[in-house]
């Protein structure tokens, strides 16, 4: 739920609450006296507001609305990372598949007892290179995960509070309205003023809730950078890895005769 999303439907509660009070409050004959019967008429129309009114209704939707987006992004991202994991365990199983090849070859080539057990040596060395990449890939990739999903998660719980927070103050004020504007001798202009400045405050706390919850995108920038940091160094561990065992391949195979032509 992005800050514009939750902001327009802070907006469009307080908008909800107070267009239709005020709107009857302008009802008053224009012969009457200017501020009683616009205070009568607010305290009448708030009493007699529907908790399920259209415009609640309306937002309602709107907020099912933003819950289906919200849960059709999951999914495409978890469909982005199943095509991605397929893709790399092909990837993954052609280099297996090569490397099968090459080792073939060269105990063809050397068919002597001392060579084969070179070769063995350096098919072993080069394997533990491989897994050990991939381990380490593996998990820089399950941390980058699990990371983002808990960003993704703790943005998501911080703008649900703020829009609870902010829908249970509007409660909050305006039954302290409708208990007010049963009082003897009740102010309904000024409860009316109440009424608006507390939804007023409240939007306003929220709009500042909204902006102090961490974006999703600073986030995933740090992982990021924490996951490349972590396949660099596995990278260059299994260069190092793999151009020794092709040095001792070669030095074990320099003390072999070489085969005859």
């Amino acid at each position: 739920m992005s800050n514009k999303i939750v902001g327009g439907l802070a907006t469009g509660i307080a908008a909800a609450m107070l267009l239709p009070l005020l709107a009857v409050a302008q009802t008053a004959p224009v012969t009457a006296p200017r501020i009683a019967p616009r205070a009568a008429n607010f305290c009448a129309a708030l009493n007699a507001r529907p908790a399920q009114d259209k415009f609640t209704i309306k937002l309602q939707e709107r907020q099912a609305r933003l819950e289906t987006n919200r849960k059709a992004r999951e999914q495409r991202l978890a469909e982005r990372r199943a095509d991605r994991d397929g893709r790399l365990q092909q990837l993954q199983d052609t280099n297996d598949q090569r490397r099968a090849a090459r080792v073939a070859s060269l105990q063809e080539k050397f068919a002597d007892n001392a060579s084969k057990q070179a070769i063995i040596a350096f098919q072993a060395a080069v394997d533990a290179a491989v897994d050990a990449k991939r381990a380490a890939f593996d998990a820089a990739n399950v941390a980058f995960r699990k990371g983002l999903d808990d960003a993704v998660t703790a943005r998501k719980s911080a703008l649900d509070a703020a829009v609870k927070a902010f829908t249970d103050a509007v409660t909050a004020a305006e039954n302290q309205a409708k208990t007010d504007c049963t009082a003897a001798g009740a102010d309904a202009a000024k409860i009316r003023t109440t009424l608006a400045a507390g939804i007023e405050a409240a939007r306003t706390k929220m709009q500042t809730d909204v902006r102090e919850a961490e974006k999703v995108g600073t986030s995933a920038k740090a992982l990021a950078d924490t996951r490349q940091q972590a396949t660099d160094k596995a990278i260059i561990d299994f260069k190092a890895a793999l151009e020794k065992a092709r040095a001792d391949l070669k030095a074990a195979l320099a003390t072999v005769p070489a085969p005859a032509q």
